[in-house]
This record gives C-alpha cells, sequence and structure tokens, in this order.
C-alpha cells in the first residue's frame, strides 16, 4: 500500500469539504502538523483510516471538533504538555486505541463524545487538572472501567473521573448513591 502524507493546518475545513476528502484520506497513513499552530482543526483527519500513530506536537492546545473521527487504525496518540482540551468527538469511533496516557498534559476539558465509541479503550491516564468532561465522553467504551482511571497526582476529580463514559444524569445518580470519602 502507498504511503501518503497530510498537511495539518489550524484552521477547520468544512463538513462537505471534509466528506467529500474522504475517498482521498483513506490512504493517509502519516500527518504532518505545520510550525506554530495552536489548534488542530476540525473535521483535520477524518476517516484517515490507514492512519496508525500520530504525534502531536507541542504547541498545540486544543483539538477541533471531529478531528479524528473514525481514524479506526489509529493504535497510538502522543500528546504535548500543551494541549488544554479535546472538543466534542475529537477521536469518535477510533475503536482500535486501546490506551490514553494524558497524564503529562494541561488538559482541563474533555467535551461531549471526545471518546466515545472507542471500543477497544482500556486504560485511561488523565492529568488531575481536569476539571470537566462533557456527557457520553467516553459512551460505549465499555473496555475501560474506574479501576483502568488513573490521575498523576490528586484524586479531586476521582469521582467525575471514574464515570465518564456514562451520561450526566447517570453519573450524578452514581455519586449520590456512592458519595467520595
Amino acid at each position: 500500500r502507498r504511503q501518503r502524507q497530510m498537511c495539518i493546518r489550524d484552521s477547520d475545513i468544512s463538513y462537505d469539504k471534509a466528506w467529500a476528502l474522504e475517498e482521498k484520506r483513506k490512504d493517509v497513513t502519516d500527518v504532518v502538523f505545520l510550525l506554530n499552530i495552536t489548534t488542530i482543526g476540525k473535521w483535520a483527519c477524518l476517516s484517515c483510516v490507514s492512519l496508525v500513530t500520530v504525534v502531536v506536537p507541542e504547541g498545540i492546545e486544543s483539538i477541533g471538533r471531529y478531528a479524528f473521527w473514525d481514524c479506526t487504525s489509529l493504535l497510538n496518540v502522543t500528546f504535548p504538555k500543551s494541549l488544554k482540551s479535546i472538543s466534542n468527538g475529537a477521536f469518535i469511533y477510533c475503536n482500535s486505541i486501546e490506551a490514553m496516557d494524558l497524564s503529562h498534559t494541561l488538559l482541563n476539558s474533555i467535551s461531549y463524545g471526545a471518546f466515545s465509541h472507542c471500543f477497544e479503550l482500556k486504560s485511561l491516564k488523565l492529568p488531575s487538572s481536569v476539571q470537566s468532561a462533557g456527557d457520553y465522553a467516553f459512551c460505549d467504551c465499555s473496555k475501560l472501567v474506574p479501576s483502568t482511571i488513573s490521575t498523576n497526582e490528586n484524586a479531586s476529580n476521582a469521582p467525575i473521573l471514574a464515570f465518564l463514559h456514562k451520561p450526566q444524569s447517570e453519573r450524578d445518580a452514581l455519586m449520590l448513591a456512592n458519595p467520595p470519602n
């Protein structure tokens, strides 16, 4: 199979253009990030089904909506310390990812459905800086259970993190029934 590179800019592309490029993206095996960008734009790597590894460079602070949607072969993502937010559906349907290590980042928010339908996700390491997680952030990540979720420093956000794969209403009900010590 022929290897193809794709250049990532920080600007968003439209939904229509993203889907129009879907067929051309199927052979993309490597992404190159332009210097001095701070955001991976929305739809940036939609359906790059041959993409296996992504190294997000230092300086990236946010990953845009649906940036890696349907990258079904994606196994490894290396995140920079500078990362602060992951937007809606950023890694939705990246069903080959088994582990996510964000513990060394400045991450403070994970948006709605950011990692939903990552069916193989088994291990999650988050920094203590995470303050919020949107509904369904880890929906259908059935292999991700509370004992495989950890933070790097303190456990102050553990009650939220333990139930990330559930909608907010279920998380609230579980936390009321099982208040933290």
